[in-house]
C-alpha cells in the first residue's frame, strides 16, 4: 500500500521564483537538487541560512500533513499548529525537518529523517587538507624521530589530536588516493596498484588483468559534495587517479602537478603548491573553502636546497637508523612551507574557522628513510608501509591530544562531512566512518573492529593480502600461501608469527579477511600459465587505460 502511495503523490518546492526570494533575503543556499524532492528520501537538501533568514517550503498531497522536527532526526516532536502544507524553516542550528503525509485508508508516509536540514552559515568550517607523498610514520619528530626537524608540523599536532594507529588504505599512492576520495576500499573500487602500475608477464601469479587504472568519474568525492554544498574547492599538485585532473572530480580550481623541478630552490614544488593554495586561501576567505595541498615530497627523486642538505650531512645518524641528509632537508622544506601557511592563516584571522588535516598516502620507502621500529616499507601491507602520520586540528578541538584507536584513510571523506556540517552518507562513503567523536573527545572508540588491506599485484612483495582486528595483524601471502600472525600489542615489529600456536585466531581473522574480500567484489591474483621461474624478476611498466577517456561523463562534459 506505501509503494502505491508513493507513486501517486507529487511533492514539491513552492520555491517558483528562487531569484526574488534570494534578493529579498539574502539566503545562501548551498545546495538545491531540485526544485522536485521526493520526500521518502530519494533526496536529502541541505540549506544554509544566515542567522534570521527563513525558507518557506511546501508539500501537496491529496492526505493531511503534518510537520515534525528533531535535533538529532531521532526523536521528533510535532510543530505545534502546523498541519498544512506549508512550513517556514528557520536558521537554527542542525534542525531537522520531516513531513508525515497520512493518506485515506492506508499508513502514514514519512518523509526521510534528513529531508530538510537547516544549518547557520556561521557555524560551518573550511577545510585545508595536507597530502604528503610517502611520508613514513617516523618520519616527524612528534612521531618519534630524532634526526629530521619539523617544528612547525609538531606545533600543528601540539595544537590538536595525532593519531598514533592511522592506516592507509594501501601500501602505495593511487590506491589510497582513490580511498580518501571515495570513502572506499580500493579493492572495492579495483584501483589496486599505482597508476599504470607493472606487468609481471612471468611471475608465478597474474593480477587483475582488468584492474581499474582511473578513478571513475560515475565515483562520487568528498570534493564534488562540498562543492554542491556551497564550498570553493582548490587542489593543487599530485593527484595520480589517471589522466584526468581533479577538475573532473569536483575540484574549481587547480594548480597542476609538476612533479619534480630539477636544480631549482624548490625541487619538489612544496613552497609554489602552498603560494598557490594560500592565494586561493585569500581570495575566498570569505566564502567556505577547501583547499588541498597534495605535495610531491617526499617521493623520490630525491633532492633538496644544498644548504639543507649541508645540514643534515653534518649531523649525527638518529637512533632509529634514520640518516639521509637529502631526505631530511625535503622533510624540513615541506615543514617550512606548513609553518608559512600557519602564518598566512592567522593574519587572515581564518585559523578558528578552519579544520587542518595531515596525513602521508603510505609508509615510507627504505631506500629513503628507516620506519624502525615498523617492518617492512612502501608497497608492503607490514606496518612500516601502511601506518602513516595523521594529524588534525581544528575549532573547538582539544589540544595536543592523542587518540591510539585504528582509522584508516577512507574515513577522511565522513570526516571532512562532518566538519561541514553535511550530513553522512554512508550509502556514498561505504567503508569510512566519520572521525569527529573521536576528534572531539565524545569518543574513545567507534562501531568497527576491522581493517583491511588488499594488493593483489606484485612490488616488492609478491601479491599478499591483510586484516588488523584490535590488536591482531594477520596477512596472507598468495604466492606461498604463508600466513602471518602478530599480537601487536607486544609486537609492533611483527617479528614473532604466531599462525602456527595461536590457530583458532589465525582461522578466525582468516575467514575475516576472506569474506570482507568476497562481500566487496575484490578481485584476486590468478595462476599464470605463462610461469617461467628463470624469467619472474622480468617486467615492465602498464600503459594507461584509453577507457578512461570513453567514460560517458567526460565525453558529455561541458567545457
Amino acid at each position: 500500500m506505501k509503494g502505491s502511495v508513493k507513486q501517486e503523490m507529487m511533492k514539491e518546492f513552492s520555491c517558483a521564483n528562487i531569484k526574488s526570494l534570494l534578493s529579498m533575503t539574502g539566503l545562501y543556499l548551498a545546495l538545491l537538487l531540485s526544485i522536485c524532492v521526493d520526500l521518502t528520501g530519494q533526496n536529502n537538501s541541505v540549506f544554509n541560512l544566515l542567522e534570521g533568514d527563513s525558507l518557506n517550503i511546501s508539500v501537496e498531497a491529496r492526505g493531511e500533513i503534518q510537520w515534525q522536527q528533531s535535533s538529532d532526526s531521532i526523536t521528533w516532536a510535532d510543530i505545534s499548529g502546523e498541519n498544512k502544507s506549508k512550513l517556514t524553516l528557520l536558521a537554527e542550528n542542525n534542525t531537522y525537518y520531516r513531513a508525515r503525509i497520512s493518506e485515506p485508508d492506508c499508513e502514514s508516509i514519512y518523509s526521510d529523517p534528513s529531508f530538510t536540514r537547516v544549518i547557520p552559515v556561521e557555524d560551518r568550517k573550511n577545510i585545508i587538507f595536507i597530502l604528503v607523498d610517502d611520508m613514513g610514520w617516523r618520519d616527524l619528530v612528534c612521531y618519534g624521530s630524532d634526526f629530521y626537524e619539523t617544528p612547525n608540523i609538531d606545533k600543528l599536532a601540539r595544537g590538536g589530536i595525532r593519531f598514533t594507529n592511522a592506516y592507509s588504505a594501501h601500501p602505495v599512492c593511487s590506491p589510497t588516493r582513490s580511498s580518501i576520495a571515495t570513502g572506499k576500499y580500493p579493492a572495492r573500487l579495483h584501483v589496486t596498484a599505482y597508476i599504470p602500475g607493472k606487468e609481471k608477464p612471468y611471475a608465478k601469479l597474474k593480477h587483475p588483468v582488468d584492474w581499474t587504472k582511473y578513478l571513475k568519474m560515475s565515483e562520487t568525492t568528498y570534493a564534488e559534495v562540498l562543492r554542491d554544498h556551497g564550498y570553493k574547492t582548490f587542489h593543487a599538485g599530485k593527484w595520480h587517479l589517471g589522466q584526468l585532473s581533479p577538475i573532473y572530480h569536483g575540484f574549481d580550481v587547480i594548480d597542476k602537478n609538476l612533479g619534480h623541478s630539477a636544480g631549482t630552490d624548490d625541487p619538489k614544488n612544496d613552497h609554489k603548491y602552498t603560494e598557490s593554495a594560500m592565494a586561493f586561501i585569500e581570495e575566498n576567505k570569505d566564502s567556505l573553502f577547501l583547499a588541498v595541498i597534495s605535495h610531491n615530497t617526499v617521493h623520490v627523486v630525491l633532492e633538496t636546497r644544498k644548504e639543507l642538505e649541508d645540514k643534515y650531512k653534518a649531523k649525527e645518524p638518529g637512533s632509529f637508523g634514520q640518516d639521509n641528509a637529502t631526505m631530511a632537508g625535503m622533510i624540513e622544506s615541506l615543514d617550512q612551507s606548513v609553518g608559512i601557511l600557519m602564518n598566512k592563516l592567522e593574519d587572515l584571522h581564518l585559523l578558528d574557522k578552519t579544520y587542518i588535516i595531515f596525513l602521508s598516502d603510505n609508509g615510507g620507502l627504505k631506500t629513503a628513510t628507516s620506519n624502525r621500529p615498523l617492518r617492512g616499507s612502501k608497497s608492503q601491507c607490514f606496518e612500516g608501509g601502511i601506518r602513516v602520520p595523521f594529524i588534525v586540528k581544528g575549532p573547538r578541538l582539544p589540544r595536543n591530544q592523542q587518540v591510539s584507536y585504528p582509522v584508516i584513510s577512507n574515513d577522511i571523506f565522513p570526516t571532512m562531512l562532518s566538519m561541514a556540517g553535511i550530513e553522512l552518507m554512508p550509502e556514498v562513503h561505504m567503508d569510512g566512518i566519520s572521525l569527529m567523536p573521536l576528534l572531539t573527545g565524545e569518543a574513545v572508540e567507534l562501531e568497527r573492529e576491522n581493517l583491511f588491506f588488499h594488493y593483489p599485484h606484485y612490488q616488492s612483495l609478491p601479491p599478499h593480502s591483510a586484516i588488523r582486528s584490535g590488536n591482531w595483524k594477520l596477512i596472507e601471502h598468495y604466492e606461498d600461501e604463508k600466513v602471518e600472525l602478530f599480537d601487536l600489542s607486544t609486537d609492533i615489529g611483527e617479528s614473532n608469527n604466531l599462525a602456527g600456536t595461536q590457530v583458532e585466531k589465525r582461522d578466525e581473522l582468516l575467514q575475516l579477511l576472506h569474506d570482507h574480500l568476497t562481500e566487496i567484489g575484490a578481485q584476486l591474483p590468478t595462476p599464470n600459465p605463462d610461469y617461467d621461474p628463470d624469467r619472474v624478476n622480468e617486467g615492465q611498466h602498464g600503459t594507461m587505460d584509453p577507457e578512461e577517456l570513453l567514460q560517458p561523463e567526460y565525453l558529455n562534459w561541458d567545457n
